[in-house]
């Protein structure tokens, strides 16, 4: 019998030996993830959280729920894209997305929140400026702690990390164009502080009625902020436009105009755009 050699015994034992190595390193991964997982999910169990460490649980939850009922302020035409990209990827779930607008229908929605008479509904906006008001209300998943152990496909930066179970599904940018005939660019302020002293004015925070401005057909008014001067608080946008104009409003895609750009030429004038991204 011939037997095999020394280099090919050599060989076979290095491979034995790195297949050891990377069962064990693959064991010791997998046995690490398992122990993280263990620690959010005591962590989220002590702090009165809901945890799942499984996506394909929540998905089979989802199965045997069969349906989603969602209330955003996300503009409609964008929402069928996004209800049908969902349907796309879990056709099992029946979803039906509407759109909320208002600051009127937030505060009614909240009232009926608070009143226990909201039935059926899984996903609503929080007004900001009632923010915290929601927060005994919202079921407590622990959506931080399993996106940052990657149950959800959802980056932790977008979770609100002292509730944990508010995402952030918009971005927006906030710029200002300015009228180069009257201001020179080293003029414009890049500040909040040079905001007020290039207008010289001090800004409330205060909300005024909703109203309706016929003369340029625009139907919504979304609680614009006012300005103080002296005596007279003038509506306008945060920061203000033309003072000249005194006619400020938000369009249905939260892109904040003045109502007379074109006719009063302003020196400054705020201009934001918004985007949404779908989260897993």
């Amino acid at each position: 019998m011939k037997l095999p050699s020394i280099s090919l015994v050599g060989r076979a034992l290095a491979t034995l030996l790195l297949a050891a190595l990377a069962i064990g390193m693959t064991n010791a991964a997998v046995f690490a993830a398992s122990a993280a997982l263990s620690k959010a999910q005591k962590e989220a169990d002590a702090k009165g959280y809901i945890f799942v460490a499984a996506h394909e649980e929540i998905v089979s939850k989802a199965k045997q729920e069969g349906k989603v009922r969602v209330i955003v302020s996300t503009d409609g035409g964008l929402l069928k894209h996004l209800t049908a990209g969902f349907k796309k990827k879990y056709p099992f779930i029946d979803i039906r997305a509407d759109e909320l607008r208002g600051t009127d229908a937030y505060i009614r929605q909240l009232h009926e929140i608070k009143g226990g008479l909201v039935k059926g509904q899984d996903v609503n906006d929080l007004a900001y400026d009632y923010y915290d008001e929601y927060a005994p209300f919202q079921k407590k998943f622990d959506i931080l702690g399993m996106a940052e152990q990657r149950v959800l496909q959802i980056p932790p930066q977008l979770v609100d990390a002292v509730n944990r179970n508010v995402v952030a599904i918009g971005s927006g940018i906030q710029v200002v164009a300015y009228n180069k005939k009257l201001i020179a660019a080293e003029k414009v302020p890049d500040t909040w502080e040079g905001f007020l002293k290039i207008f010289g004015r001090k800004i409330s925070r205060r909300s005024c009625r909703r109203g309706v401005l016929k003369r340029h057909s625009i139907s919504r008014v979304n609680w614009p902020r006012k300005i103080r001067s002296g005596r007279e608080e003038t509506p306008v946008c945060l920061p203000p436009c033309s003072l000249a104009s005194k006619r400020c409003f938000w369009d249905r895609t939260l892109i904040p105009f003045c109502a007379s750009w074109t006719k009063t030429k302003p020196t400054l004038s705020p201009i934001s755009l918004s985007s949404r991204f779908p989260c897993d």
